[in-house]
Formats: structure tokens, sequence, C-alpha cells
């Protein structure tokens, strides 16, 4: 009899901890989900997954806050399409984080085509400075507005100008932007500056060449320059240079005509600047010959003079450009 007495006493005792074990209020009023003893620093500590759900609802909305998925770190997940930091009293909320990551991966995208006429659509767009209505809660629960100093754009504004993408939202009768949509149109946008700079140096570089030319009197056989240079000296000329644009060798054919001994041949190179960068003494080889300069020679990218230089005179140039 006292045995039985015994095991009723034991199972009383022993009921309440396993209800407990799966919902336990403590003395302090912390709850405890899945533990018998609630964290000390929190209301409620659950042991486990959370879901808050509107189901049976048709259709369902989920938020779902796990920590034993099998997934890196914690997950916050929905099978709606926005989680939205909202309060009615303060509208949009402040996210402070260390930093985000954008799933980008190219097996999530299709159709993939460059951005056109980036700089275009950039210079369309207008920036400003304004004071952004804040609305806030204080600790006492009063409701106030503070004016906040910001730079941005105007989402109406966007939403015109780059209509092909969907970069902005409608929620609570407010417009809201994707900023981070901006960066890759501002990118393509310096990097087709970038080729229009890039452009307009060769081409700088080119008339400051033909000014140095005129300068040092180094203009194309074909010209009235060389009338100072007698017999068939003035038939030698440079035949061509190739690969041009060139970026490894670099191939100059040239011909050497003279009736006259010829004491000395010379290919003269000058950069883009006009100052003379190489001078290469030549076999003074009557007829077609060439030349073989490897990319590495020439200091950096840009444009040169080829010169050929007899007997002391410059008798026939070509510009060649490094890529």
């Amino acid at each position: 009899m006292k045995i039985k007495s015994f095991i009723r006493v034991a199972m009383l005792i022993g009921l309440p901890f396993t209800t407990f074990a799966q919902l336990k209020v403590d003395q302090y009023g912390r709850i405890g989900m899945g533990t018998n003893y609630p964290n000390s620093g929190y209301k409620c500590h659950i042991k486990g997954n959370l879901l808050l759900t509107t189901h049976p609802d048709n259709p369902a909305v989920e938020l779902q806050f796990k920590v034993g998925s099998g997934l890196f770190g914690a997950v916050i997940g929905t099978n709606v399409d926005y989680v939205a930091f909202w309060s009615q009293w303060v509208e949009y909320n402040n996210l402070l984080a260390q930093s985000y990551l954008q799933v980008s991966d190219k097996s999530l995208k299709t159709n993939i085509k460059e951005i056109a006429n980036p700089l275009q659509k950039i210079n369309l767009l207008k920036t400003y400075k304004y004071d952004f209505i804040d609305k806030q809660i204080t600790e006492k629960g009063d409701s106030i507005t503070k004016l906040t100093p910001k730079y941005g754009f105007i989402s109406q504004e966007v939403e015109e100008i780059l209509d092909e993408v969907k970069i902005t939202e409608d929620a609570h009768d407010l417009k809201l932007m994707d900023y981070d949509q901006i960066i890759p149109l501002l990118v393509a946008g310096m990097q087709e500056q970038q080729k229009m700079i890039d452009s307009l140096k060769t081409k700088l570089g080119d008339l400051q060449l033909e000014k140095k030319q005129t300068e040092y009197k180094l203009l194309p056989s074909d010209s009235t320059l060389n009338t100072s240079i007698q017999g068939t000296l003035s038939q030698s000329k440079i035949n061509n240079c190739y690969p041009n644009p060139f970026n490894a060798d670099l191939v100059i054919d040239y011909q050497i005509e003279s009736s006259e001994p010829l004491l000395n041949a010379n290919l003269i190179i000058f950069n883009s600047s006009g100052q003379l960068f190489k001078e290469i003494a030549l076999e003074n080889t009557i007829g077609k010959n060439a030349i073989s300069l490897s990319g590495s020679f020439f200091s950096q990218s840009g444009s040169y003079i080829i010169g050929l230089k007899l007997n002391g005179q410059v008798i026939d140039t070509k510009i060649v450009v490094k890529q």
C-alpha cells in the first residue's frame, strides 16, 4: 500500500515538470517554451523555431524565425514578397546592420543585356538635398516629427525616366524606391564616360604629334617639305607600320633609295608629347627592309611618331598607336 502511494506522489510531482518543459512561467513572469529555465534577460524564451501565421485564412501569410534550419546563421523568412519594418505611428523605420548581401547569382538571371545609353539616363536624373519628414515616438510615448537633412531622388521622377526597370513600389500610399538599382547604372555610365575620355586623349595626342611634326618639319615625304632633299634619297620612305593600333610586336616596313653614299640610317621615335623617345641605328641597306619592335619597348600606351632619318635628314614619318 505504501509503495502504491509513493508511486502516485512521484507521478503527481513529475507531471508538472513534464508539462512545464513545454510551457513554463516562472515566478518573475518569464515565459519558457521548450525549456524549464527561461533566460533571465528575456520575458519570453523559446527553444526552437517560431512561426507566426494567419492560417487557416486563405491565402495564409507566414513569418518564420528559425534557429535550427540547417542553413548558416539564423533565418527570418516569409511566404510573401516583402518584409516591411513599418508602424502606423511612425510609418517606416530605419534598419541598421553591418552589411547587406543581395542575391545576384547568374543562375537566377535571364535575358541578360548591357545597359543601353547609361550616361544619357544618368544625365536625365535629378538629385536633390531636402529635409525628410521623420516621424518618431519618444521614450515617454509622445509622437514627434523631425526634419532630417538628406540627399536623394524623387521616386515619381525616377519612375518616369527609368521606366524599363521597376525601381519604385507603392505601399501605404507612399512610393518606395530601390536605390541599389541606380548603382549598375552609375558604373555603366562611368565606363562609357571613360571610353569617351580615352578617345579624346587619343585625338589630343594625335593633334599634339601633328603639331610637333610641323614644328620639327617631320612631314610625310609626299608633302612639299622634302624639296631640300636631293636625288633618289627623297624616294626613301616608311611603307607601313603594322598592326596599327598595336599591343604586342610592331613591324616597320621601310625602303631606302640612294644614288649617293649613305652615311647613316636611323629610326627615330617621338612620344605623344613630341619628345624624342628612342633612336635606333639601321643597317645601311639599299632596298626594302623591315624591323620588329616589341610592345614592351614602348614605355606606355598612346601615340608615337616613327621617323626614317637618313644622312641626318628626316625623310618620312608615320603615326602609330599602342593600346
